[in-house]
């Protein structure tokens, strides 16, 4: 027979089909539970270290509460009442001013700095905000505001959730600031 030709793959065909195929396994148990849905998965006990840290995230972010969080009352009821109305500046070195910083996004201080510098130069009577200045008249604004939590120094991750009580970095073993902070031997780190 020539091998690759018409003939010979017909002939390959026949003799496959002649044999049988083997069984095939089930996927899935049929007398398992499916789990359907997260109630279901309530019975569920994880045997990996970073699935029971993963689950308790989980829980924690299910529990969560403003009145939980480090924020005082005044802006938790502004949270939980928002204004509905739109926010009107009429002044021109505050609407500047946000509008730089808004501009330059995740930029710098120095950046924005630099940039009212420059801007300065050509008006040197505008009074335009600090980079902290700024910020505060945004949080003012908004009343949206930062939350700190605590850190790994080499941002391993953050010392919240399950981790908010380590005294150590699970990744790197790293001292958690907190604690050198309370001795008052130097600041660590931190996110937001």
């Amino acid at each position: 027979m020539d091998r690759g030709s018409l003939q010979d793959i017909q002939h390959e065909d026949s003799e496959t089909q002649s044999q049988p195929l083997p069984p095939v396994l089930p996927l899935i148990d049929d007398d398992a539970p499916l789990l359907k849905n997260d109630e279901n998965c309530s019975d569920f006990v994880p045997v990996i270290e970073d699935i029971k840290i993963a689950r308790e995230f989980i829980n924690a972010l299910k529990g969560a509460k403003l009145e939980h969080n480090k924020i005082d009352e005044d802006t938790c009821y502004q949270i939980k009442h928002p204004t509905t109305t739109p926010l009107v500046i009429e002044n021109p070195t505050v609407r500047l001013s946000l509008d730089l910083y808004l501009a330059i996004g995740n930029a710098s201080e120095e950046m924005y700095t630099a940039a009212c510098n420059a801007i300065r130069r050509r008006f040197p009577n505008e009074e335009l905000f600090t980079f902290y200045k700024v910020k505060w008249k945004i949080e003012e604004l908004t009343r949206i505001m930062f939350i700190f939590e605590d850190m790994c120094i080499n941002g391993c991750l953050g010392f919240t959730g399950p981790y908010s009580d380590k005294t150590n970095c699970q990744a790197c073993a790293k001292i958690n600031m907190k604690h050198l902070l309370r001795e008052n031997r130097f600041p660590g780190s931190n996110f937001k």
